[in-house]
């Protein structure tokens, strides 16, 4: 993230021909951000994770929106949309119409704004997982970012220091052939891949046995991408 006195130059990046890199948001205007996602106004909504492991910010770890109004390319109107210690240590956000699905490190959460006034009005629990070796309740190796796929599902994974999934009600998820989704070994352990329908039903295991893979992400041909922090 740039600073308010640091100008981004050629030197800092290699640039295609014909592209310029230029900062949209800069220090002072965010602090960690740990996922983005545009919507269909092209504005930028920002999971910031300042709380990650220290909880210095009271009021929690927010959801912004930045928005270029003047159409300059740069980021000068910042509204919060939604701020909560329930999300310390927030991993991803997901925009859809006036909805946002956010993802903390032992939650998944959906947001409505129902009146159109850019701060969530509604929360719902979409799932919990239980974090292993917490640091004030968080750990980075847990659930992370969740994707809205080119077939209308949603993708998410979390890494090998969540236990498993639950619904709302505290019941564990089973997928569709009656899995257990957690560590149990029966049969999957360790990080997993997640698919399902909108309203969190129709779970799937699309792949298991990872370490830290973060913020999975699907192309159109339905090939999905994620990062694996591992020590190998």
């Amino acid at each position: 993230m740039a600073k308010p006195d640091s100008a981004l130059t050629d030197e800092q990046f290699e640039v295609a021909e014909g592209l310029v890199v230029q900062p949209f948001a800069i220090q002072g205007q965010l602090s960690n951000p740990a996922s983005i996602d545009v919507d269909d106004r092209g504005r930028v909504w920002v999971a910031e994770a300042f709380n990650y492991r220290k909880k210095l910010r009271k009021p929690g770890d927010r959801i912004l929106i930045l928005e270029d109004s003047s159409g300059n390319g740069r980021a000068d109107k910042t509204t919060v949309f939604y701020q909560d210690p329930d999300i310390d240590g927030v991993h991803g956000v997901c925009v859809l119409g006036n909805k946002a699905i956010v993802s903390a490190p032992d939650r998944i959460l959906l947001l409505t704004d129902t009146d159109g006034d850019d701060k969530a009005d509604t929360k719902k629990l979409l799932f919990t997982g239980k974090v292993l070796n917490p640091v004030n309740g968080q750990h980075d190796h847990a659930i992370h970012a969740v994707m809205f796929g080119p077939d209308g599902r949603l993708y998410f994974n979390f890494g090998n220091f969540n236990a498993g999934l639950w619904r709302a009600d505290g019941s564990l998820v089973r997928d569709l052939f009656g899995n257990p989704v957690n560590n149990s070994r029966k049969p999957y352990q360790e990080g997993m891949v997640i698919r399902c329908e909108l309203d969190g039903n129709r779970v799937e295991v699309l792949g298991y046995n990872f370490r830290n893979n973060w913020e999975v992400t699907v192309d159109s041909f339905g090939t999905m991408w994620q990062s694996d922090n591992d020590n190998g």
